[in-house]
């Protein structure tokens, strides 16, 4: 009974791809095979038969045209694209079916591309000092690649891999007054490469308003200023004052605990009538910036507490 069955099927149908159908390779569906080249999406499959068939695809990506018929025929095997990947295979299966039921399974091979490709976008990143976003880097690529040339500052969810991908840029921030710019390069095989230049901005010094001098006397006077802008934290703000038009380099540090973006206080052990320069600064960072300088000049009067009258 087994070799009459054989024979029935055989005479119902037959395939022919790269191989030439028997009664074997017809019960050992893995034997059966149809090749696609990496570059190329389609192949032929040449159905021969003397009786009604049905044929599909299970896999989205291939489409069989036309899927049923009846005799002898060549059935389009149609791929969505050509490989994207130089170094994998894909493959699924197609199911021959036909109207007496014999069921026969035809593996089709999508070979790798041999063409290498690599696109790279966007190729120019843009950081603020802060850097407080990621960026995203699409790389497009059918084969191995790399990234080089990635500087301390920089950090990227990774550097290699296969095929498509979408790398994430973050950038320390810039503490520095300069801005900066590195050049990474994403290469592939066969010699391929992309460059992306990354630039960040510079930071700025904080920003603080002209001094205020108030309640001018004999030995003290009281100082004000604010914090008008700064791109990164104050950690220490007060004021340099001293008797020379320079209090910043020749004058006395005065620091105030306090740090509201407003800072003030009473500057006291001055000497009587003498004139004094103050500016204000504030330390991030970045650096230290100072403030426009001011003057003002204590006054003569005594003050409470001092002998008013001659010692006779």
């Amino acid at each position: 009974m087994a070799v009459i069955g054989l024979l029935t099927i055989t005479a119902c149908v037959k395939t022919d791809g790269e191989f030439e159908d028997n009664s074997s390779i017809y019960y050992h569906a893995a034997d059966s095979r149809v090749l696609i080249s990496g570059d190329a999406t389609e192949a032929v499959l040449h159905v021969d038969a003397d009786c009604s068939w049905n044929i599909f695809s299970q896999a989205e990506w291939l489409q069989v045209i036309p899927q049923s018929g009846k005799g002898a025929m060549d059935v389009t095997l149609i791929a969505n694209s050509t490989n994207t990947s130089t170094v994998n295979e894909r493959q699924t299966f197609v199911i021959l079916t036909t109207q007496d039921g014999i069921i026969k399974r035809i593996n089709v091979v999508q070979a790798p591309s041999g063409t290498r490709t690599l696109s790279v976008s966007p190729t120019l990143l843009s950081f603020d000092a802060l850097a407080v976003a990621k960026q995203s880097l699409s790389i497009e690529c059918n084969a191995n690649w790399s990234v080089v040339g990635v500087s301390d500052w920089i950090e990227l969810s990774t550097n290699e891999g296969q095929g498509n991908a979408m790398v994430e840029i973050t950038c320390q921030p810039n503490t520095g007054v300069e801005p900066r710019q590195c050049q990474l390069t994403v290469s592939a095989e066969n010699d391929l490469s992309e460059t992306i230049v990354i630039t960040q901005e510079a930071a700025t010094l904080p920003i603080l308003g002209t001094p205020e001098v108030f309640d001018v006397q004999g030995t003290q006077a009281g100082l004000r200023s604010v914090i008008r802008e700064s791109m990164f934290t104050v950690t220490e703000c007060g004021f340099f004052y001293g008797t020379t038009p320079d209090p910043a380099t020749e004058g006395q540090k005065w620091q105030i605990t306090t740090q509201d973006e407003t800072f003030e206080g009473i500057i006291t052990g001055l000497m009587k009538k003498q004139t004094y320069y103050v500016c204000a600064y504030a330390v991030s960072s970045v650096g230290v910036a100072y403030s426009d300088v001011v003057s003002f000049t204590t006054i003569s009067k005594p003050d409470e507490g001092d002998n008013v009258k001659p010692p006779y």
